[in-house]
């Protein structure tokens, strides 16, 4: 499996684990509904940004 590949499946690991936790947190702390509509460049500094910008890099790399 290629580094790429291997780091996506990694990551994508820790996404499933944390990805609830941390919208939770983020509508909490900036007192918003629905992150998961805001798109990713909107979104402010935070865990739950860092989660969707590496995300967003995966299936960027998929389709590229």
């Amino acid at each position: 499996m290629c580094g790429k590949k291997l780091a996506e499946k990694h990551f994508s690991h820790l996404h499933d684990n944390w990805i609830n936790d941390e919208q939770k947190h983020y509508e909490e702390y900036f007192k918003v509904e629905g992150a998961d509509d805001i798109p990713t460049s909107k979104l402010e500094n935070h865990n739950y940004k860092d989660l969707r910008v590496i995300k967003d890099f995966f299936e960027e790399y998929h389709y590229a």
